[in-house]
């Protein structure tokens, strides 16, 4: 008789998912990853002390790929992904908000895409937006974006949606990385994941983001705005040496635009000195032209030409500008 070895499965993808009182939204969350084209992943639930029959829902489910963590304290959306991120056994790990519904297509385009581009460790997409009862608000957009501009855009914002992440699980064990920052946690992790890997957009909306406003993004706007100052400020200076204060004025600036005092704007030119020097080589055609756009946008074409942009780029450069 032939003996066969029982092997014990073990996922290509982990899915983290935390969830608080989440039952409204929490059976089509949890569909739609288990409707997924891609099925090697295993689906990590952490109840973070559910009070509104989560728990009981969840008790219910009979799936093998669906692992429950079930927290008995409550410990925050933080506290509560940093459970989950514990007990990945993936390659890969995807997230996915308690909220948010996921295309069937996701995973399978984000494991080929990773597979297809071992350098990348980070990599998003982008999403349709939906209303509490699920009606379409917005289509996602369909941007091309390189490392280096998802690189300039960590300066000063968030620029992945938490629910269209995957990363590389190696990356946190190899560098001791986690989710630390509360309110941030994802901008965050996303900074520092930026030192050691290369990061990636796949340029179409692979899930539906729920806008709802009893969600932390919206109960705590306050303290995440505060905390996303914190990470941009930290990164910022990485690169400038400057006030948290002209740091602020200078990220607000390149957000919403307004006015910008001289020595600030002397800030602003010495910290695109420092990123092109640091991203030496990989400054794109494509980037050249996002940053002339803005700073057209915020100063004026003529400028950009006469003082800025030949001093960064070349000065034949400068003269195409039209």
């Amino acid at each position: 008789m032939q003996e066969y070895e029982v092997r014990p499965f073990i996922p290509l993808v982990s899915i983290v998912m935390p969830v608080y009182n989440g039952i409204s939204f929490l059976q089509k969350a949890i569909e739609s990853i288990l409707s997924q084209t891609y099925t090697h992943f295993e689906l990590i639930i952490v109840n973070d002390c559910s009070t509104d029959g989560t728990l009981e829902y969840l008790y219910g489910l009979n799936d093998e790929r669906i692992i429950l963590v079930n927290l008995e304290k409550n410990v925050g959306v933080t506290g509560a992904l940093q459970v989950g991120m514990n007990r990945v056994k993936g390659e890969y790990v995807a997230r996915l908000d308690a909220d948010d519904i996921a295309y069937p297509l996701r995973l399978e385009k984000q494991v080929s895409f990773m597979q297809q581009h071992p350098h990348v460790g980070l990599l998003g997409s982008f999403a349709d937006t939906i209303s509490m009862d699920g009606s379409l608000l917005t289509d996602g957009k369909r941007v091309e974006k390189s490392d280096i501009d998802l690189r300039w855009d960590l300066l000063f914002k968030n620029p992945f949606i938490h629910s269209t992440i995957m990363f590389r699980a190696k990356l946190i064990t190899d560098f001791g990385l986690g989710y630390n920052l509360p309110h941030a946690e994802d901008y965050d992790l996303w900074a520092r994941l930026s030192y050691v890997t290369k990061l990636a957009l796949i340029p179409e909306p692979l899930i539906q983001y729920r806008v709802n406003p009893k969600s932390w993004t919206y109960v705590k706007a306050s303290e995440q705005n505060h905390s996303e100052m914190l990470v941009s400020t930290r990164e910022i200076s990485r690169l400038v040496n400057a006030s948290p204060e002209t740091i602020e004025r200078v990220r607000r600036w390149v957000r919403t635009g307004g006015h910008l005092p001289g020595y600030d704007f002397s800030v602003f030119v010495e910290l695109i000195y420092a990123f092109l020097k640091l991203q030496s080589g990989s400054v794109t055609a494509e980037f050249k032209c996002r940053l002339r756009q803005l700073l057209r946008k915020r100063l004026g074409w003529r400028v950009v030409k006469e003082r800025i942009y030949w001093r960064l780029f070349d000065k034949e450069a400068a003269i195409r500008i039209t």
